[in-house]
């Protein structure tokens, strides 16, 4: 009689473990993809290249070294990605940083390559707030840098 009744439990045991290796398996395959940025720096700024992991829909930062002010200062470089575009923003303690005249930039997730002006901005920029359409007609930041961006897909 015992052993009767361990043969369901052993085929409702096994169905059960097929199940979860199906849904684990399921699991892998549905992982949100995975970017790598690499950050470089052109010149006159010769400090050395950052490479970023960040997986999609996650907040990424690495740390990053540029010449502000005639001094090196720590910057971070803070990226997502979502949907199609990875959004890049550069803050430093030193100074408050923009790229171009926003407070980041968004490059399409198809395009392997940007370079980016990273800026000061200028005074009247930072008093307007956040009134991006008043920020094109101050007068420009001072430039910090220049970086090149290079993005690639690594796990689909």
């Amino acid at each position: 009689m015992s052993h009767s009744l361990r043969l369901p439990r052993i085929l409702w045991g096994c169905a059960l473990l097929l199940a979860g290796l199906l849904f684990s398996t399921q699991e892998a395959r549905s992982e949100a993809p995975v970017y790598r940025l690499v950050i470089v720096p052109t010149k006159p700024q010769a400090v050395p290249p950052v490479v970023i992991l960040c997986p999609q829909e996650r907040v990424c930062r690495e740390r990053l070294e540029l010449f502000i002010r005639d001094r090196l200062r720590v910057v971070w470089v803070v990226t997502t990605v979502r949907w199609s575009y990875v959004f890049v923003r550069f803050l430093s303690e030193a100074a408050p940083l923009f790229v171009g005249e926003k407070p980041f930039i968004s490059i399409p997730v198809g395009r392997d390559h940007s370079t980016l002006t990273v800026v000061v901005p200028s005074t009247e920029t930072l008093e307007e707030g956040s009134n991006p359409w008043l920020w094109r007609f101050r007068p420009p930041g001072r430039v910090v840098a220049t970086v090149d961006v290079y993005i690639k897909r690594l796990t689909d």
